[in-house]
């Protein structure tokens, strides 16, 4: 498409450059967006494995508490049963 008038020429290469400095700048933002945002979900991850370390370690203690216990109800009965 060929424009006649200079002025309309002149006003629609300064639309299009002003359109792809909005897209190169709206990409930049989204770029940084996603940086951001994989920053985040790396310290979501790091902090969701020492919370499930933590949680290992009293189910590690729970499990074990509970083996005692079994044993100890076990002890109390059989010595209820040779009184």
């Amino acid at each position: 498409m060929h424009i006649q008038d200079p002025l309309l020429s002149d006003l629609l290469l300064r639309w299009h450059v002003w359109v792809v400095v909005q897209m190169k700048n709206d990409f930049k933002r989204m770029e940084d967006e996603m940086d951001h945002l994989a920053a985040n979900m790396a310290e979501i991850t790091e902090f969701s494995a020492r919370i499930s370390d933590t949680l290992q370690d009293r189910r590690q203690q729970i499990t074990q508490l509970s083996g005692v216990h079994t044993l100890l109800k076990k002890v109390a009965i059989s010595d209820y049963l040779c009184v």
